[in-house]
């Protein structure tokens, strides 16, 4: 009988044992491909895992023959059961790199298809306490709609919604959607087809900021639209040591819209080989010739969000005359989640301060802040005479405690956390690969960054905007100095210059 299970045992080890090899080396081919971690680190873990092999094979084959039963027993089922464990290490850990993958593929925008897709939404809507519910109810309603705001979109969606109702709608276009929802508010229009997008530009209207509580949507209509991508003549480019900005698009709401008002707009000018950052703010206020006007017309620098993050970046590539390279657009929900999921980060701020509607205290210099303190601080301006210059200091002021709680280190220790908060709350186009390279230098140097801010300021008046030409609204007039200086400030970074606090200071005239 004993000789039975000697010859059994060697089988049910060995098994054991390859099982181990091969989940441990999918593991390693699993998170090679990733390419973030230094050789060093790799180095070390392939000697640990060496060593552990080792242990468990002496413990499993080469326990001596003349050893008591009692301790070939002990000293096996403890093989067995740290075998079993680094199994089960290995298919966690082969499940997060999978779950990374997957988050990366609904997070990056595909920069190399040959295609751009976008989807644009286009709703029908009727006054709130209307009996109509949906759009077969609405077919004989006389609609308004309007060609000056997402022309060809609008008339996409016009033939979409006749074709599915198989009749032609009683239709009466308006130059201006506010006339339009005028009528309609007066019972003189029975209902307006109009994209959600322009709902953000309506509402920061006097008078129309509880629009969407008179209204109802009754039918949605996706309408999708294709862009050929030309093709650029890309220069060499090593993202762990050649300059590039970022454009950090925020949005006040619970999704990540493709377009919507952006009421975060920071440029993040980026030196890998200075370890330098330098924060720009440009206020949502700030009256921009906007890219998709063939004029040079003037808006905000929020709408332009409504046409898309392209015409963000592209507004602002041609304010400052500099190139932007990616975008990271995120919502304050997801925020929120993300400063929670880093274990909180430190803020700094310039005054003491209670948050105006969630009472939160903030005292003047560094606190330290979970996600829901953070937002508070972020969102605050009442309390501050700069308004948004406040606040848009103060967005800068947390994301310089992000870039600073990641470069310690947290990235990789929270690494379940963020990925569980990115979801549906981010999105960006640096491809998954220049992530890689980012966080791989990032572990093998675990460089100090020096993040600098700087905000750009104006005067405030009231004019018309490309997007709302017949009303007029609150802007910010640049003040040409201080964006001559945010121009200066980019090149110095991108120049490999290192910028201290005394260079934030604009240059006074002899």
């Amino acid at each position: 009988m004993n000789n039975h299970k000697s010859k059994v045992w060697p089988i049910i080890a060995g098994i054991i044992f390859v099982l181990a090899v091969l989940a441990t080396a999918g593991l390693f081919i699993k998170v090679a491909g990733l390419n973030m971690l230094p050789m060093k680190y790799v180095g070390l873990a392939i000697l640990a895992v060496v060593i552990l092999f080792l242990i468990i094979f002496v413990c499993f084959f080469l326990v001596p023959a003349k050893a008591k039963k009692v301790v070939k027993y002990v000293i096996r089922t403890m093989a067995v059961l740290l075998t079993l464990s680094l199994v089960m290490v290995d298919i966690v850990g082969i499940q997060m790199v999978n779950k990374f993958e997957e988050t990366m593929d609904n997070l990056v925008d595909d920069e190399d298809q040959e295609v751009k897709v976008e989807e644009f939404v286009i709703g029908v809507y009727v006054l709130v306490d209307d009996k109509a519910e949906t759009l077969d109810d609405v077919k004989r309603y006389d609609i308004g709609y309007s060609l000056s705001y997402d022309r060809n979109n609008t008339k996409k969606a016009i033939g979409l919604i006749e074709n599915e109702l198989d009749r032609d709608l009683e239709l009466e276009e308006y130059r201006d959607i506010f006339e339009m929802v005028d009528d309609v508010l007066a019972k003189e229009k029975d209902a307006f087809i109009l994209s959600t997008a322009y709902f953000d530009i309506m509402e920061e209207q006097e008078g129309y900021a509880d629009i969407l509580d008179k209204v109802k949507c009754v039918h949605e209509c996706v309408v999708t639209s294709e862009t050929q991508v030309a093709e650029r003549e890309e220069k060499p480019f090593d993202i762990t040591q050649d300059p590039f900005v970022i454009y950090v698009s925020g949005h006040d709401t619970n999704y990540i819209a493709s377009r919507a008002n952006s009421d975060v707009n920071i440029l993040a000018v980026v030196n890998p080989a200075t370890k330098q950052v330098l924060l720009v703010n440009t206020p949502r206020d700030f009256y921009v010739p906007i890219s998709v006007s063939e004029d040079g017309a003037l808006d905000k620098l929020t709408h332009c969000g409504a046409y898309g993050v392209e015409c963000s970046m592209n507004t602002l590539s041609n304010f400052y005359d500099v190139d932007i390279k990616y975008y990271a657009q995120l919502n304050f929900v997801g925020f929120q989640r993300l400063v929670d999921a880093l274990g909180g980060i430190t803020v700094y701020s310039e005054k003491e301060f209670y948050s105006t509607n969630e009472g939160i205290y903030f005292q003047k210099g560094a606190n330290e802040v979970n996600g829901e303190q953070a937002l508070a601080f972020v969102r605050e301006r009442k309390q501050f005479g700069g308004g948004d210059r406040a606040r848009g200091n103060h967005q800068m002021a947390v994301i310089k405690g992000m870039i600073e709680k990641m470069s310690s280190g947290s990235l990789l220790l929270k690494y379940n956390e963020i990925l569980d908060c990115m979801g549906g709350y981010f999105r960006f186009n640096v491809a998954q690969e220049e992530l890689a390279a980012v966080v791989k230098m990032q572990l093998n140097d675990m460089a100090t960054w020096n993040v600098q801010s700087y905000a750009v300021t104006g005067i405030g008046e009231s004019n018309t905007c490309y997007s709302m030409p017949n009303l007029k609204t609150y802007v910010m007039v640049p003040d040409e100095d201080t964006v001559t200086h945010a121009q200066t400030l980019i090149n110095m970074v991108l120049d490999g210059e290192t910028i201290e606090a005394e260079d934030l200071v604009v240059p006074k005239e002899d």
